[in-house]
């Protein structure tokens, strides 16, 4: 190997691991972030009538779009794989193209509760784009879900735990 091949060769393996630490430190930002919006939105739907709090000004709109691409999808308890499954299907590509553009941060990360009548906590949550975020706990707020499990909530989770 040449000198110059060598330190080419050096230079691209730096430069992988300048991005990984890059890449590192951009997914701990948004996990500090998600969990910052897990706090508040535990504090929304605690602290008062949830139906009452639009999460967003076309809550109507997206909560009837998640409905038709996600019909029969139970919203009170769902898995890791059913949310892993929704977020790689093409119904919820279709479902991001509608409101991509109306919701700057569509694609940023943020944590869904996996059983509505608990809040989060390690075994309860699971990251994902937050316009799936929106789908999920618009519809549990307007179905009254949300409402409906929040003294639940208040009473066995008052704030988020660490598990």
């Amino acid at each position: 190997m040449t000198r110059r091949r060598r330190d080419q060769f050096h230079q691209q393996k730096l430069d992988q691991q300048k991005n990984a630490i890059r890449d590192f430190a951009n997914a701990s930002e948004d996990i500090v972030n998600a969990g910052n919006h897990a706090k508040t939105y535990l504090r929304i739907i605690t602290s008062g009538d949830p139906t009452a709090f639009p999460l967003h000004k076309e809550q109507a709109q997206i909560v009837a779009a998640f409905k038709e691409a996600f019909p029969n999808q139970n919203i009170e308890v769902m898995t890791k794989e059913e949310l892993e499954a929704m977020a790689a299907s093409p119904k919820f590509a279709e479902f991001k193209d509608k409101f991509k553009d109306m919701i700057p941060e569509y694609k940023r990360a943020t944590f869904v509760r996996l059983r509505a009548d608990e809040a989060y906590g390690t075994r309860n949550s699971i990251l994902v784009p937050r316009l799936l975020f929106m789908g999920i706990e618009m519809r549990r707020n307007t179905e009254g879900v949300n409402r409906r499990l929040q003294a639940q909530i208040i009473a066995n989770n008052a704030t988020v735990r660490q598990e």
